[in-house]
């Protein structure tokens, strides 16, 4: 029945395989074909799908409703909407507007390429930009709408920062004025739009979108301005605001660069060491990769000795590794990494081994290789790298859930990231405090869970870093949600965009199995348990047993491990996004994001 298809955007219309309209005997049964087109499924239950339509009648009246509304579905539709006796559910086998953008969305929010990015987006944008059902004003309706309009909303912000990055600052002023419209507490939205008036150099209407920002979060009590806001805004306005431009580059001049790579990697790869060494590699790696990472396992294969470039890069390859859950290959490339002379090397082997010891469930080993490399780091007086050992011991120690143990370690190393006033040692304390509202949430301490998330909401407003972090937004979110705090689901939907964004495996896993239990917390039961058992498959991906923690997050989320059957797992992606569109449809706080931190 691929030819029968349900137009959402404009117009309500159901296309039949002949090509002609379906046409419906009363307004009821064409509503119950949209409200099933909007379905990831495509089916509904015949309870929740009366609920819907009826809202204002009794279950009893909504049933005798249903009865005559699906019948005459029925005659219009064909076989391609039926209803099962057995199970109550009621089933469209068509396409939709709706299931194509979200499919849409899916491809975007898995698309390295910045020109793939910005095709997919206009696509989007285009398919979605008429009102959804236009002319139809039902309640049922409403939460859809607000889903469309949060869609638009990201696609003109993602859409304004290719463009800006391209050096189309006109075109990108359109959308990012287009992104404010409906989110104007957006910091991250003012921050661009003043980037793009700076280098354009029209700073009198920098001062007015500014003034007029504050003076919007002065009539919201609880927003602050964040510091890289109010640091671009200071240069802007001082006419001082300069950013080098990023031009995207050609098809044919990537090809080249990547063909001009790989032929140094095989012929001559001891010159691409310093290249693959530079500390700048550091961020490449967590944004692209993939890319890398066939460039730096060759590099790494062809050239022997432990020179510090080729320590670096190994380091380099190692971070991969680490972020995509490829845990298989840590052993080998870190235990070479052990052999060089340096110290700083031989403390981020024993961290790498540690790690890959911990997801193999050799906590033991895994503790032994964390002491090694904090005793090597008090004996060269390596301060902060001793206190990220002990951190990243506190985290094995979380995963196997020794709460008492996990945080003892965690509270002295913040006494001692707190005498270093870098930027570093403020993103290794947040780590650290979303850590321990994670405990507090695993002890029912939720009240002391809440007061670390508001210390770690503070930290988000001085470090972008910070406040790009999944896992410690996810944490935010559960603490709020487990005292019925306003915010939770906002802070919920940031950490699954910003894992989104980062693409990095491990972290995207994590962030969304403390999602859904604040998922399960709001009355997301249906979709919790859903994420739960697709991400309980996908973790087999990467561990050869989930983890006590893992597998407490997902009981918690309401699934039992210990009965369900493994199954092939999907698209990790594929979850996130499931989950950001059940809170956006679901009950949702219109609390602005990180706003609960006074």
């Amino acid at each position: 029945m691929a030819g029968v298809s349900v137009k959402v955007f404009g117009r309500f219309q159901a296309t039949l395989e002949s090509g002609g309209a379906a046409s419906f005997r009363t307004s009821r049964a064409a509503e119950v074909v949209a409200l099933l087109a909007m379905q990831p499924s495509g089916q509904l239950d015949r309870k929740r799908l009366a609920d819907a339509i009826w809202p204002e009648h009794l279950p009893s009246d909504q049933f005798k409703n249903l009865r005559p509304a699906l019948h005459y579905a029925k005659n219009s539709m064909g076989g391609t909407l039926r209803v099962d006796e057995r199970t109550n559910e009621v089933s469209l086998h068509a396409e939709s507007g709706w299931r194509e953008a979200k499919r849409l969305e899916l491809r975007i929010a898995a698309e390295v390429d910045p020109a793939d990015r910005l095709m997919l987006s206009y696509t989007l944008a285009d398919l979605i930009r008429e009102p959804l059902f236009e002319g139809w004003d039902r309640l049922w309706m409403e939460p859809f709408r607000q889903r469309q309009l949060s869609l638009l909303t990201r696609l003109h912000f993602g859409l304004a920062e290719i463009l800006g990055a391209r050096g189309e600052e006109e075109m990108a002023l359109r959308h990012i004025q287009q992104a404010r419209e409906t989110g104007p507490f957006d910091q991250a939205a003012v921050k661009l739009h003043l980037q793009l008036l700076g280098r354009l150099d029209r700073t009198g209407e920098a001062k007015q979108v500014y003034r007029e920002f504050k003076a919007a979060i002065g009539e919201s009590s609880g927003i602050e301005i964040h510091s890289d806001l109010a640091a671009v805004a200071a240069k802007v306005l001082a006419r001082g605001y300069s950013e080098p431009r990023t031009h995207i580059a050609s098809s044919v001049q990537v090809e080249f660069v990547q063909d001009l790579l790989e032929m140094l990697a095989e012929e001559s790869p001891e010159r691409l060491l310093p290249l693959l060494a530079a500390k700048q590699v550091n961020w490449a790696v967590v944004t692209h990769g993939n890319e890398l990472k066939s460039l730096l396992e060759l590099v790494l294969s062809r050239t022997e000795g432990w020179s510090s470039d080729r320590c670096d890069v190994a380091k380099r390859l190692l971070q991969y590794y680490a972020q995509e859950g490829e845990f298989q290959h840590i052993r080998h490339v870190a235990s070479q990494l052990l052999l060089s002379p340096r110290v700083i090397d031989q403390v981020a082997a024993n961290n790498y081994l540690a790690m890959e010891a911990t997801n193999a469930g050799r906590l033991d080993e895994a503790r032994d290789r964390y002491t090694e490399a904090d005793t090597l780091c008090e004996r060269e007086d390596l301060t902060y790298l001793g206190a990220v050992c002990r951190a990243n011991r506190a985290f094995a120690e979380l995963a196997f859930l020794d709460l008492e143990a996990s945080l003892s370690l965690l509270e002295s190393v913040m006494d001692e990231l707190a005498t270093m006033n870098d930027a570093n040692a403020r993103y290794s304390v947040a780590h650290c405090l979303a850590a321990i509202i994670h405990i507090c949430d695993l002890r029912g301490d939720f009240e002391r869970g809440q007061n670390t998330a508001r210390e770690w909401l503070k930290l988000a407003h001085l470090d972008d870093a910070v406040r790009q972090d999944s896992a410690g937004l996810a944490a935010v979110s559960l603490s709020f949600a487990r005292m019925g705090s306003p915010g939770a689901a906002a802070h919920a939907l940031v950490a699954i965009d910003s894992a989104l964004k980062s693409r990095q495996k491990a972290k995207m896993n994590s962030t969304a199995l403390i999602v859904c239990t604040t998922a399960r917390l709001l009355g997301l039961e249906s979709i919790a348990q859903s994420a739960a058992r697709a991400l309980l498959a996908w973790t087999y991906t990467f561990r050869a047993e989930p983890s006590p923690l893992d597998r407490r997050m997902l009981a918690e989320a309401g699934l039992s491990t210990l009965s369900d059957t493994i199954e092939p797992p999907g698209s990790l992606t594929k979850i996130l996004v499931d989950l950001r569109e059940a809170f956006e449809l679901g009950p949702m706080s219109s609390a602005p994001v990180i706003a609960e931190s006074t």
